[in-house]
């Protein structure tokens, strides 16, 4: 009874968005910014796509969408949309202000206010072409972000919403994300160079590129890596599996663990390094020649491959670990 209610209450929501008023606006502005400056972008709801170019200057494009009952409580709703700009010489700040209303939620989908108001709202998607040489920073609440080829610091949150970055050379990449994947494409990180990512519900894909330490923190999501050159990582996810290929440098030190998930680990049959696969419940599979004993509910294997002149760690609490020659 209770889902037939919950189906009548969500098809009458998308019948009543069917019957909403929609409008928009489009603005443009451009701003010369030399490279090496800082955007810091503030928004709302919506999508954010960064691209860079060879001019020296930052063109924005700003859609805003506002949808009501009627065109004229749209109209409203559009004007109450308000983006501040403040540009120094090395920085540029764009900030979506606070709004005096809020857009459609699930749960509003069960408040009678709801329904009263007609619940709509706006979003405002933006669109920047960037020097290549700028540092970005971005704060959204509820949006996807997508990246392409930029070369500088990056520093992304996102309360819902996927990341997408790509072609991107950075000493320091941060990423929080509460719900919403993150992929990360031909990244150049240098030996030097650092990557932290946090999620809490989310996949998390790094395929391609050189890396110094990635460190990766996930509540509820897989996590996949295949990178060309890794020194250092620290890869964690409650409940995840955790999927990992690599060649391991000389005095790097990798460490993967989950609690409620599988593990698997690719490394070529010539590496030198230092292995210690350990699980509390679950089970150990291996190519390559390591002692596997039992400890209680679970299994231990370690051992030097090669020379020991690198260390991995795998732990699982209640999953299965399996270590992998690349072929």
């Amino acid at each position: 009874m209770v889902k037939k209610i919950t189906l009548m209450i969500f098809i009458l929501f998308i019948f009543s968005l069917s019957q909403a008023d929609e409008i928009q606006n489009v603005e443009e502005k451009s701003f010369t910014l030399k490279p090496g400056s800082l955007i810091s972008l503030t928004a709302d709801e919506g999508e954010i796509v960064v691209d860079s170019w060879d001019k020296d200057e930052v063109y924005l494009k700003m859609t805003k969408r506002a949808w009501g009952r009627s065109r004229k409580e749209a109209e409203q709703f559009l004007k109450s949309i308000t983006v501040k700009i403040f540009q120094s010489s090395d920085k540029l700040t764009i900030k979506e202000v606070e709004r005096n209303h809020r857009n459609f939620r699930i749960s509003d989908l069960f408040d009678g206010d709801f329904w009263e108001s007609g619940g709509y709202g706006t979003c405002i998607d933006f669109e920047l072409k960037v020097p290549e040489n700028i540092d970005l920073k971005i704060n959204c609440d509820e949006g996807d972000v997508e990246i392409n080829s930029i070369n500088g610091d990056v520093n992304i949150e996102v309360d819902e919403g996927d990341i997408n970055i790509t072609r991107v050379i950075s000493e320091d990449i941060q990423i929080f994300v509460d719900e919403g994947d993150v992929y990360l494409s031909e990244i150049n990180n240098s030996e030097d160079g650092f990557v932290n990512i946090e999620t809490d519900e989310g996949e998390i894909i790094v395929h391609s590129g050189n890396f110094g330490e990635i460190d990766i923190d996930s509540d509820e999501g897989d996590i996949m890596i295949n990178t060309t050159s890794l020194y250092r990582s620290w890869i964690s996810t409650d409940e995840g599996d955790i999927e990992v290929s690599f060649h391991p440098i000389e005095n790097a030190d990798y460490r993967f663990e989950t609690d409620e998930g599988d593990i698997e680990v690719t490394i070529p049959e010539d590496s030198d390094i230092d292995v210690r696969l350990e699980t509390r419940e679950g089970r150990i599979n291996t190519d390559f020649d390591l002692q596997i004993y039992d400890r209680d509910e679970g299994e231990i294997a370690d051992g030097v491959i090669g020379d020991k002149t690198s260390y991995l760690k795998v732990y699982t609490d209640e999953g299965y670990i399996v270590l992998l020659k690349k072929r």
